[in-house]
Formats: structure tokens, sequence, C-alpha cells
């Protein structure tokens, strides 16, 4: 029994250590199984809130086309008051495509006073049209004669019959909501919104009234207080449905459940993941809100985490047992060796494909927003701008048809041509902005020869763009090298105070350069270790493209020399 002693205590000692070691891997592997599974979420979580905030901040840019589309439409109503009503109408069907599409209908609203309503009512136009009967709604799906009042706001014009969902000669002013409307816009200058419009086929309300006012700043000499005197407004029918069925254009179906709703709206039900963001909608706040659709990936990490925390209790008894059977030790440690590399070579390989995979979808982030913007800059190009310079010809005719005639308009007529040649040319800087770099081989060098005169021009500074070698980058290299260099310039304009700046386009032993200097006071001391938010851009931008930054001192101790140039792998 004395021999056996050793033993039985030597076995003890094992079996405690075997039980140790299993309550330790049970642990540990609940431990590895409950962070994946939380960083995966985690992820997922930050994935969906950039994609959400890229989604809002696509409806806030419709929002804004909305209501600048119809801010614009105000320049029509002088316009109308001197051309027939059928010229008027032929131009708004092929000439106003563009805004009919972005607001789907429009209509005139004029301002009325009770003394003038008789005579509206009683006797044709100019131009033959049956007279004007002003009604408002009779509380029964029906209309009747407008009730009396000291000022009516009739619609006049719509662009096809009762595209608004009211017929011609309704008095707004008849209307609790946009009787409170047209009292704001007696102060407020700026578009508001009048009260949701009711009538749709399916018994839901199809969208909400828009108003954008008209004023009369003088009339006969008199000069009235700003904003002006309210002679009428513009209104279409803001549809938030139509807003964000274009911002879904293109978005994988059933991958987002986004909507638009007032600001008091209640949130139906809730989700795990969720976004929502103040959006401005005319005078009043509203909200948008995004949840995961039914097509939008689920985290993977509690089924990968089960079996990974699997693998892990096996290993733990596996390990336990091994421990138990002391005359296997030399072959327990072997085994327990290879299991921990190939459960280490297989982490690390996951991870890699991981990485690998955030590197993938980052690029196609970024690149999926480089051709959004280039998309927008020839819209604007291509459509807007083709528009405002046909508005811009037509403005041109008119006014030398006032000058020949020898009209006093002629003032007015100048100051709407010039008012339309700034617009026309800030659509093109602002096209010419959002794509910058042209497609064609030359196109880098264009583009930052521009960025110099427009430096010299925004900023004071002697601006000068030098260009060796035949081939510059093209593509994806040359749209980054662009923004390289324009956040080089700016940083050096508004922080450096240089004389000049220089930009060179070079080419060395068959591979491109990209030099932006300048002779200014030069970078802080610590800069370079901080690292501020300019600097870290321009350093992901190079890295895009298979780049290297480099940032030092100028050309004898003064100012500061960015070089781009490729990586030498």
């Amino acid at each position: 029994m004395s021999s056996e002693a050793p033993t039985g205590r030597v076995a003890r000692r094992f079996w405690v250590l075997s039980a140790v070691i299993a309550i330790l891997g049970v642990g540990l592997s609940l431990g590895v199984w409950r962070y994946r599974a939380l960083s995966e979420t985690r992820a997922l979580e930050a994935e969906f809130l950039q994609e959400a905030g890229t989604l809002r901040r696509a409806t806030e840019r419709e929002i804004r086309l909305f209501l600048d589309v119809l801010d614009s439409l105000r320049v029509l109503h002088t316009l109308s008051a001197r051309i027939s009503d059928e010229d008027f109408e032929e131009f708004v069907l092929k000439g106003m495509l563009h805004q009919q599409r972005v607001l789907g209908g429009f209509g005139f609203v004029r301002s009325i006073p009770h003394d003038q309503r008789a005579s509206l009512e009683q006797e044709p136009d100019a131009s033959g049209r049956p007279a004007l009967k002003l009604v408002e709604s009779d509380g029964r799906g029906g209309y009747a004669p407008a009730a009396a009042r000291e000022q009516y706001f009739a619609l006049t014009y719509q662009t096809q019959p009762e595209r608004l969902g009211l017929p011609a000669g309704y008095d707004f002013a008849s209307w609790a909501p946009a009787a409170r409307a047209i009292a704001l816009m007696e102060t407020r200058d700026g578009p508001v919104l009048g009260g949701v419009a009711t009538g749709g086929p399916d018994g839901t309300p199809p969208g909400w009234y828009v108003f954008s006012p008209i004023y009369y700043v003088a009339l006969d000499d008199v000069v009235f207080p700003p904003p002006g005197w309210l002679v009428g407004f513009v209104t279409a029918l803001f549809k938030p449905s139509d807003i964000l069925d274009r911002v879904l254009l293109g978005v994988p179906a059933l991958r987002f459940e986004i909507e638009l709703v007032e600001r008091s709206a209640p949130e139906s039900g809730r989700a795990a993941l969720r976004y929502e963001h103040p959006v401005r909608v005319a005078d009043r706040e509203w909200r948008f809100r995004c949840r995961p659709g039914p097509a939008y990936p689920r985290p993977r990490g509690l089924r990968e985490s089960g079996l990974f925390l699997a693998i892990g209790l096996g290993l733990t008894a596996l390990i336990s047992w091994q421990l138990a059977t002391v005359g296997r030790r030399t072959r327990q440690i072997e085994r327990l060796v290879h299991v921990r590399t190939a459960a280490l070579r297989e982490a690390h390989e996951r991870i890699a494909q991981e990485m690998n995979e955030r590197m993938r979808l980052e690029d196609e982030i970024h690149s999926t927003a480089a051709r959004e913007q280039q998309r927008v800059g020839q819209d604007l190009h291509d459509s807007l701008g083709q528009k405002l310079t046909g508005a811009l010809f037509l403005s041109r005719g008119l006014l030398r048809q006032l000058e020949q005639a020898g009209r006093t308009e002629q003032a007015s007529g100048r100051q709407l041509h010039d008012a339309l040649k700034d617009t026309v040319a800030e659509v093109r800087r602002m096209a010419r902005g959002l794509a910058p770099v042209s497609i064609g081989e030359d196109g880098l060098a264009d583009a930052l020869r521009r960025l110099a005169d427009e430096s010299r021009q925004t900023f004071g500074v002697a601006c000068v763009f030098r260009q060796s070698g035949g081939h510059p980058p093209a593509g994806a290299v040359a749209e980054q090298l662009y923004y390289i260099a324009r956040e080089a310039v700016h940083n050096a304009a508004r922080h450096g105070q240089p004389q000049r700046i220089i930009l060179e386009l070079a080419e060395e032993d068959g591979r491109w350069r990209l030099v932006v200097e300048d002779d200014g006071r030069g970078l802080p001391p610590d800069a370079q270790k901080k690292g501020g938010l300019g600097l870290r851009i321009m350093r992901h931008r190079a890295k895009t493209v298979g780049a290297q930054l480099e940032i030092a001192a100028g050309a004898g101790g003064s100012g500061t020399r960015v070089i781009c140039r490729p990586s030498a792998g």
C-alpha cells in the first residue's frame, strides 16, 4: 500500500490539473466566443451606420434639389405675364422637362383682393379663357363658391389639369393649414410647408403642398419692407415616397427600409440596427429613419463562434483526458502543440481574409463615391447647364427685343440676363469641382493647371504649374493625385502664408511624380507626429493607388515640400 500511495497522489494531482485545465478551457472558449460575436456585431453596426448616413445625405440632396427647382420657378412669374397662355404652356411642356421630372407638377397662385373678385369671375380674360371662379372645399369631397374674405390666394395655373389635386380657382386661404403657411410667408423669405394634400386614389395622402413665395419689393416708387409684398407663390407636391425611391435607385432591393416622416411621427417597431437623423424640409424639421431590410446581412459570429466554442471544448476535454493518462505524456504534449498551431494558423488566415475583404469593400466604397461624384458633375454640365444656357439665350433675345422697342423694362431684362449669365458660370464651376479630372490622357495636367489658376484667384498667391514628361497618370490614379494636390495647395495657402506655390508633375525613370512646394513658414515641429486630418487624408489617398507620400521642409529649410510617387514595391 505504501508503494501505491505516491502513485495515487500523482493520479489525483493529474485529475485536479485536468479539472483546472477543463475549467480554464471552457472559460477561455466562452470568452473568445462572446468576443467574436460582439466584434462582428459592432463591425456590422458601424458598416450599417455608415451606409445609412450615405442614404441620409442622398435624401438631403434630393430635398434640396426639389426646393431649389421650385424656388427657380419664381422668375417665371414675370415671364408668364408677357406671353400668351398657349406659348407658356408649350414652353413648360418642351423646355421644363427637368423641372417637371423633379417636381412632378407645379402651379402658380395669385393674390386677389376682394374688390377684384366680381370682375374676375364675370368676364373672360384678354386671351379669351373663361372667367376664373373662386372655389373652396365644401367638406364633402366637392367644391363650392369661396366665402367672402378680404384677400384670396387662388390657383391660376398648373402644369396639367388638376395635377395638384385641386381645380383652377381654388382659394388656398380657405384651408387652415395653407392659411397658416401664407401668414408665415408674409414675414419669412423662403419655402414653407402648406399642409397635407388629400384625395389619393388609394385613400392615402399623396404628399405635402410646398409654397415658394413671390414678392414685389417695390411698386410705383413705393418700397415695401423685407421680404416685400406677397403677390402669390409657386406650389408643388412634395412626396416623400418619390424622394426615397430616387435615393434607393441602384441600391440592392430589400437591403434597406427607409422613411422620411414628420418630426412628431412615432417610430413603427424597433430594430437592433437603426438610424435616425433630423432632416430639414422647407421651414420644418423632419426625421430620416433607416432600418436594415430583409436582404441586409446578419451577424454570422454566433454560428461561427458556436463552432469555435465546440472546438475549444473538445480540445479542452482532449487535453484533460491526455493529462489523466500519465503514460502517454509525450504524445499528449506533441498533439497539443500540433492542434494549437493549426488553430492559430487557421485564425491567422481567417483574420487575413477579413482584412482583405475590408480593404476591398473600402476600395469599392471609394470607387462608388467617385463615380457618383463624376455622374453628378456630368449631370450638372449636361442637363442643368444646358437648360440654363438655353434660358440665357432666350433672355438675350428678350433683352434685344426690349432694347429695339425702347421699352422701359429693358433694365429688368438686363438684370435677368446678367443673373442667368452668373448662374451658368457658377454651375460650370460646380461641375468642374465635382468632376475635375477628365478621362483623357492629359486630364490630370489640365486639372492641375486649372487648380493653379483658381488658387491664384482665390487665395491671391502666385501659383504655378509645371509639367515634364508626356505620359501623366489617368483614371483613378489621376483623380486621387488631383485631390492630394488640392489638399496640399489649400493647406499651404491657409496655414503657411506663402508667397509662391509650385505644382510639378514630372516623370523620372519611367514613373510619375507629383510635387507641391511652397515658400511659407513650414509645418509645426509636431505636425508629422500628430498628423492632422488633411495629412491623414492625403496619405490614405496615396495608399489607395499604391503610392507613398513624403512631407519635408522646402529648399533652404523654409516652406513645405509634399512629394507623392509610386511605392517601391
